[in-house]
């Protein structure tokens, strides 16, 4: 999708895991990461041929940070992410690196219908937005902003024009400004 100047990347249920410091998911411009679909069973072939078809609830979606991770995912310009779980983070270091675990946006994009879970960071466990991010149907569960300095944002920090519609903050936390956002 990248390489055609954007579209669609469809990924199937699954844990899809860290194995380093970089992020499990760093976005291409234009392109859209969407994640519920059954994909391949027994190796028949993809069971679903149209967007609509997928199910996230039931085809769970994980970009895990396994612990190591600075930010499981990395945006891009007019990038979207669909329908995934988004947990265990740990954005440490300096500067950017200590900021957005779940997610760090410093372009314009939407994500909708995701769940950060357990993330950490300094700022932003769940998302640092310093771009222009929609975020549309989320859940923001037990993200911590605690890492060093004085951390804000538990479950999302917006440092410069973020819309959230529909979304729902639980259990988030920081040690200085804004539990859950």
């Amino acid at each position: 999708a990248a390489t055609n100047g954007g579209g669609q990347v469809w990924v199937a249920a699954g844990r899809y895991s860290a194995v380093s410091t970089s992020p499990v998911a760093a976005l291409s411009t234009r392109v859209s990461l969407i994640g519920g679909f059954e994909g391949y069973a027994g190796g028949t072939g993809a069971q679903e041929t149209a967007f609509d078809q997928r199910d996230p609830e039931a085809n769970v979606t994980i970009l895990d940070g396994e612990g190591i991770s600075n930010h499981v995912v990395t945006s891009a310009p007019n990038a979207w992410v669909d329908g995934f779980t988004i947990t265990d983070a740990y954005a440490t270091g300096a500067g950017f690196l200590g900021w957005g675990g779940g997610l760090f946006n410093d372009d314009t994009m939407v994500v909708s219908n995701c769940r950060f879970v357990a993330n950490r960071a300094q700022f932003g466990g769940g998302i640092l937005n310093q771009g222009f991010l929609r975020v549309r149907s989320c859940r923001f569960v037990n993200n911590i902003a605690n890492v060093a300095g004085t951390p804000s944002g538990g479950g999302m920090r917006d440092l410069s024009g973020g819309l959230v519609e529909d979304s729902v903050f639980v259990g988030n936390e920081a040690s200085s400004q804004g539990g859950g956002l």
